[in-house]
């Protein structure tokens, strides 16, 4: 099946590319595809969908290695209130992006 233009499909394609390109070491390049990946997503399943709190949490980290802490933060938060609500209070995903925050307030 070929999925074109503004299609989840696409922009998950696309964030998987940038998670790629991140393990390679290529942060600039990865948050070029990321970036859009992540604004295509929120554009289409809305800012609070529990499918933004993992291209939040993948995004940010690529920005967070690339020295863009301010970034990084607001974009675990989000992630963090993203899975709160879809997931609650307790849920072992949830300390993962928890983590995240933490270790850039040290």
């Amino acid at each position: 099946m070929a999925y074109e233009g503004d299609h989840p499909a696409v922009a998950t394609g696309l964030h998987d590319m940038a998670c790629l390109l991140s393990g390679l070491g290529r942060y600039e390049e990865a948050i070029t595809e990321g970036r859009p990946a992540l604004n295509t997503l929120e554009l289409l399943l809305g800012p609070h969908h529990a499918e933004l709190a993992r291209p939040l949490n993948n995004l940010g980290r690529m920005l967070e290695v690339s020295g863009e802490t301010h970034a990084a933060h607001g974009l675990y938060e989000r992630a963090v209130a993203i899975k709160e609500m879809h997931l609650g209070p307790m849920h072992p995903s949830l300390a993962a992006s928890l983590s995240n925050v933490a270790r850039l307030l040290q």
